[in-house]
């Protein structure tokens, strides 16, 4: 079980919040692994589901984001984005598309400010396996990655937090320290509603334009008696070869390693999928070809209806 919650706060940048934890095929749990990190200027991306697909899609969007960010971070999510992980996700091993995966990323806009202000706009968006379409979080939302419990329990956590007239004072500190009184506040969430599967240490990425922060939540818990415990995190696999190093260390096996278990895909999402890329790409390659309007449209409806038959005769359907 493993979550990764996000929010867009009103002061000009987003917020995401992880475990570490990963499990295996054999039920064996560790917190060894960083779920969020920097893939482009302006850009921070989290993944839940296969570690190994997790990893592919981030190396993917850091490699060819910046040729991408002459366009907006709205078109590059509704539009690149998908298009991008469906192919990875689907040219990936059977196994390891049966592990599942989903994103969450946050972004920050290049020019644009919200309104008057001088703060730029951002967002934080949440895709899952294997449509990958876009999930927007509204201005006073929190959404969430992963399975289970815990990823609902944070997120109302975490909407709470930001809710806080404290939260809202911390901005004269920084964005730092609003993000830690975020941790500081789900923390004892996890304290109060410890679940199997689910990691008490948390890291933190903030993103504004320009700067990017990626830290972990480190703190010293006193206690009344006078006792002190230091919550500190752990060393963390940071990338693939690195998660590789300690499986091998620790007789892990790393093809069945997941950040969590998410749900199996359905044949509707795939129908919706290949009905979507029916409506759009086959008229849209013969209309190029056609200028008169009833023709294209006479021609969007017949195209259209013979996909969608020759699909529906393809796709075997089972509950």
């Amino acid at each position: 079980m493993t979550w990764i919650v996000g929010t867009v706060p009103p002061f000009g940048y987003s917020i995401l919040v992880s475990d570490i934890r990963v499990s295996w095929a054999d039920g064996t749990e560790r917190d060894c692994l960083q779920k969020i990190y920097k893939v482009g200027d302006d850009f921070l991306c989290g993944f839940a589901g296969s570690v190994k697909l997790g990893f592919i899609l981030l190396d993917t969007l850091a490699a060819q984001l910046p040729r991408k960010q002459q366009q907006t971070p709205l078109f590059l999510a509704h539009n690149w984005i998908p298009s991008l992980s469906r192919r990875v996700f689907q040219s990936a091993p059977e196994p390891e598309k049966k592990l599942g995966c989903q994103l969450i990323v946050a972004a920050a806009h290049p020019t644009e400010n919200l309104g008057d202000a001088p703060w730029p706009r951002t967002y934080v968006w949440t895709f899952a396996y294997p449509d990958f379409n876009p999930e927007q979080c509204g201005a006073n939302e929190v959404v969430g990655i992963g399975n289970g419990s815990a990823v609902s329990t944070y997120a109302t956590a975490l909407r709470e937090a930001r809710d806080n007239f404290s939260f809202l004072k911390l901005i004269t500190c920084g964005e730092g320290a609003q993000a830690e009184f975020l941790a500081s506040t789900m923390f004892e969430s996890v304290c109060k509603t410890a679940t199997k599967g689910v990691s008490p240490f948390m890291q933190m990425g903030v993103l504004t334009r320009g700067k990017a922060l990626l830290g972990n939540y480190n703190f010293t818990r006193f206690r009344a008696d006078g006792s002190t415990t230091k919550i500190q995190v752990p060393l963390v696999a940071n990338d693939y070869k690195t998660f590789l190093d300690f499986c091998q260390t620790g007789n892990f096996g790393s093809f069945s390693a997941v950040c969590c278990k998410l749900p199996a895909m359905h044949n509707t999402s795939t129908l919706r999928y290949f009905y979507k890329a029916a409506i759009g790409w086959i008229p849209a390659r013969i209309n190029s070809f056609l200028s008169c309007g009833r023709i294209k449209l006479f021609s969007r409806i017949i195209l259209s209806a013979l996909a969608i038959f020759l699909l529906l005769t393809q796709l075997d359907f089972k509950d």
